[in-house]
């Protein structure tokens, strides 16, 4: 499982429990009592105009069924302990967006523990692991090819990461080189950031 919506809010009843799209274009995720437990919350979308898809990458998004260049809401701008290949990693935006992981509490618990990872400080284009709000691991600054060869993070002609700083935002992402490889990247219960390939 690489990505849960109501990780705050459990489903009490996964059987009686209805994952709908409103008539609104928002996805919600309703309890057996018809209450509202999460919802994409998107305001950019038509009416009757919406469908939502599971992508081949594993991008859960809601788009236009007229246009499918036209993402109005993607699991990959709200991620839980998993990046993704193609995913964007942001430092820094005009919105003031940036990504945060925060690990599963255990491996069968996805409520937000302790842990997490965030971009580096202000102009160090690094990945900073913390417990609570104390840094413990900071990985090298962005060499041009990937994080000065992180062993957790780095499995040489497997993974191409890729870094972008424009006017309008700083991020870092990554692909395989192999169409056929599997791979994400997961901070772990135990705080460890591991690559999976």
């Amino acid at each position: 499982m690489v990505w849960v919506a109501n990780r705050n809010r459990p489903v009490s009843d996964p059987f009686s429990s209805e994952l709908k799209l409103l008539r609104n274009c928002n996805l919600v995720i309703l309890a057996s009592s018809k209450h509202q437990i999460w919802s994409t919350s998107s305001t950019s979308l038509m009416p009757n105009s919406t469908s939502a898809v599971l992508l081949d990458n594993g991008n859960f998004i809601l788009r236009k069924t007229s246009d499918v260049s036209s993402v109005a809401w993607q699991s990959f701008d709200h991620p839980t302990d998993t990046w993704l290949p193609g995913a964007k990693f942001v430092y820094s935006s005009h919105t003031s967006k940036r990504t945060v992981l925060v690990a599963w509490r255990d491996l069968d618990d996805p409520a937000p523990w302790i842990f997490s990872v965030i971009p580096g400080a202000e102009g160090r284009f690094q990945l900073t692991l913390l417990n609570r709000s104390e840094a413990y691991w900071h990985s090298s600054d962005w060499t041009g090819n990937d994080y000065g060869h992180q062993p957790s993070l780095t499995v040489d002609s497997v993974i191409n990461f890729t870094f972008v700083s424009n006017e309008n935002e700083t991020y870092s992402k990554y692909s395989s080189v192999s169409p056929y490889n599997l791979s994400r990247i997961v901070l772990e219960p135990t705080g460890l950031l591991k690559q999976l390939v």
